[in-house]
């Protein structure tokens, strides 16, 4: 006869399977959504409009260093303290007016040297990527060293604007020469960077607007025919220059709005104080245009900013398009995870959070499996980001409906691609063209036009009001008014509500995957823990965890309280459990006899086992349905300190210093595994010896086995648990062998 497992062992095996498919659960892409039906989406992106805004470095456009390359880019620090050891420091770039640089300041996360990070990559690559990327530094959030690919800069689709953009590209500068010998070359300085290779490039088409120093008049401008390393051929010839004559020159770009900014998106920084700073594209200044890009970033939380992104349209036709704002990483080079370990925690996803529900996707499954360019999940869009498994970079719409988002990826060296979030509307704005209107503050006077200051000021008013209140002002300060004043009241009205723009608003967060601090935002952001599908259960633990860890500072013993807890909570189901299976030990001699009696007739020995059940009143699977019912906690224990950033390089004692990552010496993984074995020693006895071998030491083995490659913080929870589960058995076994012995010295 086929002998048969106890269901005990089934379970445990089956425990054994979802721990494992919970840590790889998080890096399996997400395709609930992918095959959809799509209804008629007006704003839809083609292939063509996403595929064209690869970045630089991804397409195979860039070359020489990045400091050669991004010399014209001008930077500001940031730094959001929250208290000594807490907080960012943050780099702004002009090239996008976004975050080029956000390093965590707390020195728990801080990156140790790491030059293996270098290995996979060929030597001529090295020398792009900067040292704080595998130095011992800060812990760098922006893995990205081409401003294409800084997160939270903006994209234009089906941008339809009849102006155009004059830019000026160089200069004003006087390190040029014109060449003697051929008057259609301009040698530019041995010192200037080279332009074929500098942001943004010079092309052929472009102008050199040259002016020679004392003469009269206006400069002269020349098209430029031909772009070489420090030489510049152009048309019309250049000016003869006597000896003693110096030219300065600009280099100017015009055409479409859409592609001067495509070529040259550095902003001009035109206001900041320490909570604020607003950027302006093209250069209020220098460049000539009718449409105008406003960004205004307020620093508002520890790890959280609000971003006001504003056109205002001062020309005489209407303006439509949309806006996508684009989430991008790339992915560092690390070691892939295995089956037992899982993704390794600094792989890089993609994220959209729409209908309620978190979709991600890794950059390895995006680039193996590129998603379908329309493909969109359905409802509107909370947020997009890129993830890794303690971190988080998010950009949340605050005033955008009729949504769409999207996940890409584009291969890219170094070192392996580029992953990218987006989100924006499905269906494009219009904003009226401007016949009267007034101008921001940054905006240099223009004939016919006041500034907005002024206007307000007019009506008593000041700061940002809406139509409503500058309507009802103009409405109670006419009453008092009139002649001149009444007649400048009315314009100044009239200025202020015929302002021509349209506003988008983000709030934009980079830090950590700290729950208390994403369930603040209240967007959704504390879905990108990936908490499996025990979230429910998870989220209290978190917070259990982080309040014992503030009653004694070390997460180690703080694991170890949770554990506690769980398991004193847990008391009733796994006492019953316990008992069952005591009980089922002392009825194993009726079980065998039967056995013995009925060997040919399964039917009859199916129906005396349940009557014998029935005599001594034993439920067969009392032993198993509570730990059936314990196993969601126990997952959502488990998966809670998995996900938790507070463990994240987070010391134990002694040799682990890293609790999110596996013990160096696999010495607690042993142990845990003696412990597991000295358990199944305490357990009743199985069936027969053939299952109480496979319980002794096949059970222990491959636990071992699974936690040397899983997180100390976890091997300290299952072991804790071990030894907890070894004292409620070794209590229930001393109690059973003296229940007996009371009762027949009570009967004596």
């Amino acid at each position: 006869m086929t002998r048969r497992l106890p269901l005990f062992v089934m379970l445990a095996a089956g425990f054994a399977f979802l721990v494992l498919f919970a840590i790889n659960e998080s890096s399996r892409p997400d395709e609930s959504d992918g095959d959809q039906a799509q209804g008629e989406r007006p704003g839809t992106m083609s292939p063509g409009e996403r595929d064209s805004e690869a970045p630089r470095e991804a397409q195979g456009g860039a070359s020489g260093t990045s400091s050669q390359r991004h010399a014209l880019e001008e930077t500001w620090k940031v730094k959001n303290r929250i208290d000594d050891d807490d907080g960012y420091l943050g780099v702004l770039s002009s090239i996008g007016a976004t975050f080029s640089s956000v390093q965590m300041l707390k020195e728990q996360y801080r990156q140790a040297a790491n030059e293996e990070r270098l290995n996979p990559l060929p030597e001529v690559l090295r020398g792009r990527i900067p040292e704080r990327f595998y130095e011992n530094s800060l812990l760098e959030l922006v893995w990205a060293w081409d401003p294409e690919s800084y997160p939270f800069r903006i994209r234009f689709d089906a941008l339809q604007h009849n102006g155009e953009v004059r830019r000026v590209l160089r200069g004003p500068a006087e390190d040029g020469q014109i060449d003697p010998t051929d008057r259609s070359v301009f040698r530019i300085a041995e010192s200037e960077v080279q332009f074929t290779t500098t942001y943004p490039e010079v092309q052929r088409g472009d102008q050199i607007e040259l002016t020679v120093t004392g003469r009269s008049g206006e400069p002269s401008l020349h098209t430029i025919e031909e772009v070489r390393k420090r030489r510049l051929v152009v048309s019309p010839r250049l000016p003869e220059l006597a000896d003693d004559e110096v030219v300065s020159y600009r280099v100017l770009a015009e055409g479409p709005f859409q592609t001067i900014y495509h070529r040259d998106a550095r902003y001009t920084l035109v206001s900041r104080d320490e909570q604020r700073l607003v950027f302006v594209w093209p250069n209020p200044e220098s460049d000539t245009s009718d449409l105008f890009i406003e960004r205004e970033l307020r620093l508002t939380g520890p790890y959280d900013h609000e971003l006001d992104i504003v056109l205002h349209n001062f020309g005489d036709q209407e303006v439509t398009g949309r806006i996508t704002m684009l989430v991008r990483g790339f992915q560092p080079p690390v070691r892939s995870g295995g089956i037992f370990s899982g993704p390794p925690p600094d792989q890089r996803s993609a994220m959209c959070h729409a209908g309620g529900k978190a979709h991600r996707a890794s950059l390895a499954d995006l680039l193996a499996k590129p998603r379908d360019p329309d493909w969109s999940p359905s409802g509107d869009v909370s947020w997009v980001g890129i993830e890794s498994r303690y971190f988080l970079l998010a950009a949340v719409p605050l005033n955008l409906s009729n949504s769409q988002c999207f996940m890409q990826a584009f291969r890219s060296e170094p070192p392996e691609g580029v992953a990218t979030a987006g989100v924006g509307r499905t269906k494009s704005w219009v904003i009226p063209p401007a016949k009267t209107t007034c101008l921001p503050s940054w905006m240099p006077r223009r004939p016919g036009f006041e500034h907005c200051e002024t206007m307000l000021a007019r009506l008593g008013l000041e700061g940002d009001t809406t139509n409503r209140v500058i309507d009802d002002t103009y409405d109670e300060v006419r009453r008092t008014l009139d002649g001149a004043k009444l007649e400048e009241a009315r314009e100044a009205r009239d200025a202020l509500m015929g302002r021509r723009a349209t506003l988008h608003r983000y709030l934009l967060y980079a830090g950590p995957k700290d729950l208390a601090e994403l369930q603040a935002q209240d967007a959704g952001l504390e879905d990108s823990i990936d908490f499996w599908v025990v979230g429910i259960i998870a989220k209290p633990m978190v917070h259990m965890l982080k309040m014992f860890h503030g009653w004694i500072p070390n997460w180690g013993v703080a694991i170890v309280l949770l554990t506690l807890l769980v398991k004193v909570a847990l008391l009733y189901f796994t006492h019953k459990s316990f008992k069952s299976m005591h009980a089922m030990q002392k009825l194993k001699p009726h079980m065998d006899e039967l056995r013995a009696k009925y060997s040919n007739d399964r039917q009859k020995l199916n129906e005396e086992m349940m009557a014998l059940y029935k005599r001594h009143k034993v439920n067969p699977l009392g032993g198993c349905l509570p730990m059936l019912l314990q196993m969601p906690v126990w997952i959502a224990l488990y998966r809670s300190i998995y996900a938790s950033v507070e463990l994240y390089q987070a010391p134990l004692f002694g040799w682990i210093q890293d609790m999110s990552a596996p013990d160096p010496y696999y010495v607690l993984p042993l142990v845990m595994g003696l412990s597991m074995f000295l358990q199944q020693r305490l357990m009743p006895p199985a069936m027969d010896a053939q299952q109480a071998r496979i319980m002794m030491y096949m059970m222990p083995i491959m636990f071992t086995v699974f936690m040397l490659f899983l997180p100390a913080g976890l091997v300290l929870y299952i072991f804790v648990n071990t030894l907890l589960g070894m004292a409620q058995q070794y209590y229930i076994k001393r109690k059973g062998a003296t229940e007996p012995a009371a009762a027949g010295a009570a009967r004596g």
